[in-house]
């Protein structure tokens, strides 16, 4: 697997993790995970400003338009990857030669006999 493919995967672990954190402390029409955490005032302590809701709303819009996009990305990556592969592939066999040879396709392991009474 490529490096880059590697830190995207990465990236957007951390940044799914950091979603559901900044989701779970949102104030919702229920109260949510901040009326029981003390309400707004926590959160805008936690943030340090007085329009903690909204900063807090901001945070959540980035962060998901931030894991679409490096889905995006990583999408792309690969299937240009997958391509390039294809295509030397295809070189090959229009060579004659084969990408891997099959020594012998009849050789099935077998499931073991039930023992007779």
């Amino acid at each position: 697997m490529n490096i880059v493919v590697i830190i995207l995967a990465i990236l957007i672990l951390l940044l799914a993790a950091a979603l559901i954190f900044i989701i779970l402390i949102q104030e919702s029409k229920g109260g949510g995970l901040v009326s029981t955490i003390g309400g707004v005032n926590k959160a805008a302590e936690f943030f340090g400003v007085r329009r903690a809701t909204e900063d807090v709303e901001k945070i959540t819009w980035y962060i998901a338009s931030a894991i679409a996009i490096l889905s995006f990305v990583m999408n792309v990556w690969l299937s240009s990857a997958g391509t390039t592969a294809k295509k030397q592939n295809d070189l090959l066999l229009q060579k004659g030669l084969k990408s891997a040879p099959i020594t012998n396709p009849t050789a099935i392991p077998q499931a073991p006999q039930a023992p007779k009474k």
